[in-house]
């Protein structure tokens, strides 16, 4: 009869040799260990007819696993078991065997040469297999009694996030390799992840491209059902449904995959209890380090034979720092609000880079018909705060996102309550692309809102003036399609262009009084934006347009004669088409304009001045067709919508874009 309490404690080794791993000396200090207090050496499939069963084992049982199949455990590790006559368990990488007869075993002349993992992992994803088992050596390792099993085929890795560690060759990881065809001097090394348990990011042209879930989960059950047929095959047998997670890694899709592979057991690398009843695909492991002393293995072999102290002494994986689940959230109706266009823009990009974000608006909203196009449309009732909240909290509950990312005030607000409420560990972002100053700053200063972007270093100004963490302030700067903008020349007279509503704060006034200071040449003033079409005093008018493009298209110089902007966008648009600029110094114009090189800045409200820089680029066109040239080139390698998102998911990572 099994003691209830009974755990049978799991080590997983990886390399036995003496440049890298655990020395074979130690690894035979460590045999010798258990052999001297009586442990017994089981097989894997003892362990799981325990588990499963009950099955009668030793008394002090252990099993003995090694991960990859490295050469020096064909080398080592196994002529030392046997030589205790026991027998080990070992993980098969199946693209990583090659050909060959068995290679000489300790106590033999001539060892073939033991190189560290590193080398060994990138020389075999190039081809030469060599410092793994080859074929001959696993099927004589089958043959004297020691389980093999698979390990996948791959062994990939993936990127979770895209935070930066450095460049190849000062940081790498071998698994790049596999995601940059090879080592190669600038590739970035971002934070790593198996491949097989994160969906993953990788790096694509000047861009990243995500994969989904679903795609995952068809790429674990390739490699499960292919890696487990090439050892049947070549060991001559069809029960290897046992399956150890490369990284020790592991999630409710790779486990399904395993599941419809036909696979019943699988190792991990957490520490728990194996004991009966439990589930063996999930069976537990103690990562043996290189240095282990006897010491370190007698402490963990008493804490992980006994239930009770394995379950006070776990470790357990959790996922961390993925960014597959982007939840957007506003309460805006106001389509042509620069917020909600930058949001729209947001969910382009990101869908064009492969995910799938969430969108949650007004119902029967214009946003919720444009954002379907990039997004999943979930609606909220923001006629009050809290009904929003409990709106929000239920989407939280289906889509479990990492990233919530809130426009416009009840939005966050909202968000704030509902993450409170849900207790969901996603990162809160709120955008502030205006420079009044927020009121409710209990919303603002508390722990639950993880960083807010901005689009200006004045928009930056006004949330600290307002007592919020600068660290938790990030500057992005607003990004446009520059693909919808093409530049041509203006037919008949020089444009100038003004763009805005009647509102004061976007200066019309002030744009009539400049250009009534122009004098000696001629040129055609254009009004885009106002409520209604007219022609009067020289001045154009176009009336309100929902898109104006073919306007710009036509300009010459762009006139921004606004008394207060954060982050105009409109100005992003006309260098987009190649005009000149000419601007009163607002908001994050020094940010976009440099003064005399590709456009004017000029003090806010001087008319006078704003007059003399029109005129300048008026009676010099060589000058200002440079200018628009120039800014054609700076708006597409700086602000274009892909580079924003970018920068997004480099925040949502956890990189920082300080303005302070």
């Amino acid at each position: 009869m099994q003691s209830k309490n009974k755990s049978i404690p799991v080590l997983c080794y990886h390399k036995v040799s003496y440049n890298d791993g655990i020395t074979p000396d130690r690894f035979e200090e460590h045999l010798k260990y258990l052999k001297d207090n009586n442990y017994s050496v089981i097989s894997a499939r003892m362990l799981v007819d325990f588990m499963k069963n009950g099955a009668e084992v030793p008394e002090k049982p252990v099993v003995l696993t090694f991960d990859d199949c490295f050469l020096d455990n064909w080398v080592y590790a196994m002529p030392m078991l046997e030589k205790y006559g026991w027998r080990g368990v070992f993980f098969c990488i199946t693209d990583f065997t090659g050909k060959g007869d068995p290679r000489p075993q300790m106590g033999s002349e001539n060892l073939p040469e033991i190189k560290p993992a590193t080398e060994s992992y990138i020389e075999a994803i190039s081809g030469d297999k060599t410092q793994f088992l080859n074929e001959a050596e696993l099927k004589e390792a089958h043959r004297k009694g020691h389980e093999i099993y698979s390990h996948t085929c791959t062994h990939m890795m993936t990127f979770r996030n895209i935070k930066s560690r450095g460049a190849y060759p000062k940081k790498y990881h071998w698994g790049m390799a596999w995601i940059y065809g090879g080592m190669h001097d600038g590739d970035i090394l971002y934070q790593k992840a198996s491949a097989y348990a994160f969906d993953g990011v990788k790096p694509d042209g000047d861009g990243f491209s995500a994969r989904t879930t679903k795609e995952r989960y068809d790429f674990c059950l390739d490699e499960y059902k292919r890696s487990r047929k090439y050892l049947e095959d070549l060991l001559g047998v069809n029960d290897l449904d046992m399956f150890c997670h490369p990284w020790g890694d592991f999630d409710d899709v790779n486990t399904q995959a395993l599941r419809d592979a036909g696979y019943t057991a699988a190792f991990t690398l957490e520490r728990f209890s194996n004991c009966v009843g439990e589930d063996p695909m999930y069976i537990n492991r103690i990562g043996v380090g290189f240095k282990t002393e006897v010491k370190w293995l007698k402490s963990k072999l008493n804490i992980y034979s006994n239930r009770l102290t394995a379950k006070l002494f776990f470790k357990k994986f959790t996922k961390k720092g993925e960014i597959n689940r982007i939840l957007y959230i506003t309460d805006s109706t106001k389509f042509s609000s620069g917020g909600i266009r930058q949001l729209m823009y947001n969910l382009r990009g990101l869908s064009e880079m492969g995910f799938r974000p969430v969108l949650i608006c007004k119902k029967d909203s214009e946003i919720a018909e444009m954002g379907a196009k990039y997004a999943d449309v979930r609606y909220a009732d923001f006629s009050s705060v809290f009904r929003a909240a409990d709106d929000v909290k239920k989407v939280i509950s289906e889509f479990n996102p990492n990233i919530i990312h809130t426009y416009h005030n009840k939005a966050h607000k909202a968000a704030v309550i509902a993450k409170i409420k849900s207790g969901t560990k996603a990162k809160l972002f709120v955008n502030r692309g205006v420079l009044a100053k927020p009121g409710n700053l209990l919303y603002y200063i508390n722990p639950f809102v993880n960083g807010f972007t901005v689009n200006s270093k004045e928009c930056a100004k006004v949330l600290a003036s307002r007592f919020i963490n600068k660290k938790k302030i990030n500057l992005i700067h607003n990004g446009i399609d520059t693909s919808v903008f093409n530049p041509k020349a203006g037919a008949g007279k020089t444009r100038v262009v003004y763009i805005g509503n009647e509102a004061p704060v976007k200066g019309c006034d002030l744009f009539y009084k400049a250009i009534s200071q122009v004098n000696d040449v001629e040129f055609q003033p254009v009004v885009i934006g106002l409520a209604e079409a007219w022609e009067k005093d020289g001045i154009i008018s176009t009336g309100k347009l929902r898109d104006v493009q073919n306007e710009l298209f036509e300009g010459d110089i762009f006139v921004l004669s606004s008394r207060s902007e954060s982050f105009p966008n409109v100005l992003l648009e006309a260098m987009a088409c190649g005009m000149a600029a000419v601007c009163f110094n607002v908001g994050a114009v020094s940010e976009i304009i440099e003064d005399g090189v590709n456009g004017y800045i000029v003090p806010q409200e001087d008319t006078k001045a704003l007059a003399s820089k029109i005129e300048y680029l008026l009676k010099n066109p060589e000058i200002r067709s440079e200018m628009g040239k120039k800014n054609r080139q700076d708006v597409t390698r700086r602000f274009s919508y892909h580079s924003k998102c970018i920068n997004l998911l480099k925040l949502y990572s956890g990189e920082t874009f300080r303005s302070f």
